[in-house]
């Protein structure tokens, strides 16, 4: 059975938050990450690579663990936990006020992927999975 079609099928059952993280493996890459100027992941709600024309395109949410990389390796964190999370779009800029991501960092491939629900201060919510390439010149 697919891995989105198990998580259909187990929604509403425990076993679907254990699931969720491996099931973003399926995903297309959406989100970036880098570690030139500190650690951050880009969440994008589209397809993305590290070109420099569509790697600044918003709206997007950036995230950064406290403590960088090391604390973003197989996790489950409440986003108030996080040192940055903000959706970028000037000049309405939204701040996180709630929510979770899930991540785990898959070393063959140097991506992480996962899921995240994000309430944001304008009453909005960023929600999905996602599979994250590396760009060195981010």
């Amino acid at each position: 059975m697919a891995c989105n079609s198990l998580v259909r099928t187990l929604r509403a059952a425990v076993l679907c938050g254990v699931c969720t993280v491996a099931c973003a493996s399926d995903t297309i890459v959406n989100a970036l990450w880098n570690d030139v100027d500190g650690f951050g992941v880009w969440l994008f709600q589209k397809p993305v690579n590290c070109s420099p024309q569509q790697y600044k395109k918003r709206p997007f949410v950036v995230i950064g663990p406290k403590g960088g990389m090391p604390g973003f390796r197989k996790a489950r964190i409440p986003i108030t936990e996080l040192e940055v999370c903000l959706r970028a779009t000037p000049p309405d800029v939204g701040f996180c006020t709630g929510g979770y991501v899930e991540v785990e960092f898959l070393e063959a491939t140097n991506q992480y992927v996962g899921r995240y629900l994000i309430n944001l201060s304008d009453n909005t919510k960023w929600e999905g999975e996602f599979r994250a390439q590396h760009c060195p010149n981010g």
